[in-house]
């Protein structure tokens, strides 16, 4: 019985590759399909949310510490003004020091910001051309194995 089993298999097998092998192109080509359509909605994703990013840092720089500092030297330009007549205690210089390092450290932050701008830029560009093409990619065919075989011999009379 073995013997019919395999002289039954061996005509089911050329027909069974050939069928297996069409399968398994259509699913490659499905699967790449598919990888191309999440890839592209991963990247628009990732894409939007480096947007984002980008947005909050710059709202950062304008809202919290360059505004403050900015109205800090208006503040100190002014007192230095009203100060010009009597200077007996070099307050005039100290109001002069105090805003030399208040831009300083305007000068400072705008550059931070800036490198956290190529930072997020940097990595935007490592997400979206490297990675992202790489997780939605396929490397080389799909692979079809089938698990079962049917044989069926006839029953003995």
């Amino acid at each position: 019985m073995d013997r019919a089993a395999a002289e039954a298999l061996g005509d089911v097998g050329p027909g069974q590759q050939g069928w297996l092998r069409q399968y398994r192109n259509g699913l490659t080509e499905r699967l790449r399909g598919q990888l191309e359509v999440d890839g592209a909605d991963a990247r628009s994703r990732e894409d939007d949310r480096y947007r984002q990013r980008q947005g909050e840092v710059s709202q950062l720089i304008e809202r919290s510490t360059l505004d403050r500092l900015n109205r800090e030297i208006q503040q100190l330009d002014a007192k230095r003004r009203q100060g010009q007549l009597f200077d007996e205690t070099g307050l005039l210089a100290e109001i002069e020091q105090s805003m030399e390092a208040k831009q300083e450290e305007i000068r400072r932050r705008q550059q931070h910001y800036a490198d956290i701008r190529e930072q997020l830029q940097q990595e935007r560009i490592r997400i979206l051309e490297r990675l992202l093409p790489a997780r939605f990619s396929l490397a080389g065919d799909a692979q079809v194995f089938p698990v079962a075989v049917e044989i069926r011999l006839p029953g003995a009379r």
